[in-house]
C-alpha cells in the first residue's frame, strides 16, 4: 500500500528555522518531523510518495530512494495549488486501490493508522475543543462522515470532532471536480465533501495526533511520547 505525504509547504510560522531547512526536517526529540511520521506508518505501507516543493532537494538527500524498509518516491509540486493540487502532483505515481494521504507536519497515532488502512475509505478525526470559531467540525453520524458544519454556541464550548488531514482514498477521488478555496488553490477536504454523499467514509479517531505548525507546538512536541 502507498502513503502520500504532502511536504511542499514553506512552514513560515516556524521561521527562522525554516529559512535554512524545510519544515519536515525540523528535529523533534532528535529526529526530523518527517522521520517520526514515516516510522509511525504501519508495515503494510511499502512505498511512501513525498510531495516536495520548498527546499525539496534537502528532503531527497536525507531520505533517499529507500528508507525504513520502504521505497521512497518524490513528486515535485511545482506551482502551489493547495492540498488537492499537491496530491495531484503525485497522481502519476499512485496505483489503483486505496492509498493513505497525510501531511508532513503532523505526527500521527500508529494504532489509528493501522485501523485506517484496513478500510476502503476513511477520514481521520480528533475530538478536542475548537481552537477558534473559524474551525468547522466534522459531522459524524454512526461513525460515518457526512461533511463539515459550523458549530453551535454550545458545541463551541465542548470538544468536537476535527479533521486531522489524514485520509484513506482511492481512484474514485479523481471523478470529482476540484474545489477552489482561495487564491487559485484547491482544497482536498473540500473536494472530498461531494464524495462523502456517494460513498461511506468511516471516521477514525486519532487521539495522539500532534500538529507542529508553530514554535509553541514544536516545544510541546518535545515533551510528548510518540508511536
Amino acid at each position: 500500500m502507498q502513503a502520500i505525504i504532502l511536504a511542499a509547504g514553506r512552514g513560515t510560522r516556524l521561521a527562522p528555522l525554516t529559512n535554512t531547512i524545510p519544515k519536515p526536517l525540523i528535529p523533534v526529540q532528535g529526529r526530523p518531523i518527517l522521520e517520526h511520521i514515516i516510522k509511525a506508518l504501519p508495515p503494510q505501507i511499502d512505498e511512501v510518495i513525498i510531495v516536495v516543493g520548498y527546499k525539496g532537494d534537502a528532503l531527497k538527500k536525507y531520505f533517499g530512494t529507500y528508507y525504513d524498509q520502504r521505497k521512497i518516491t518524490y513528486a515535485d509540486q511545482g506551482e502551489i495549488m493547495g492540498t488537492y493540487g499537491a496530491l495531484c502532483s503525485a497522481k502519476q505515481y499512485i496505483h489503483s486501490g486505496s492509498f493513505l494521504v497525510m501531511g508532513a507536519d503532523d505526527i500521527q497515532d500508529k494504532e489509528a493508522l493501522e485501523k485506517m488502512i484496513i478500510l476502503p475509505l476513511a477520514f481521520g478525526i480528533q475530538v478536542k475543543k475548537l481552537p477558534s470559531r473559524n474551525y468547522l467540525i466534522v459531522d459524524v453520524e454512526k461513525e460515518r462522515v457526512r461533511g463539515f458544519r459550523r458549530p453551535t454556541e454550545k458545541e463551541f464550548e465542548n470538544p468536537q470532532p476535527l479533521a486531522t488531514g489524514t485520509y484513506i482514498l482511492d481512484e474514485r477521488l479523481w471523478d470529482y471536480s476540484p474545489v477552489e478555496v482561495a487564491g487559485g488553490e484547491y482544497g482536498l477536504p473540500q473536494t472530498i465533501v461531494p464524495m462523502l454523499q456517494d460513498y461511506k467514509f468511516q471516521a477514525v479517531e486519532m487521539p495522539y495526533w500532534v500538529q507542529i505548525n508553530s514554535h509553541d507546538e514544536l516545544a510541546e512536541a518535545e515533551q510528548m511520547t510518540f508511536y
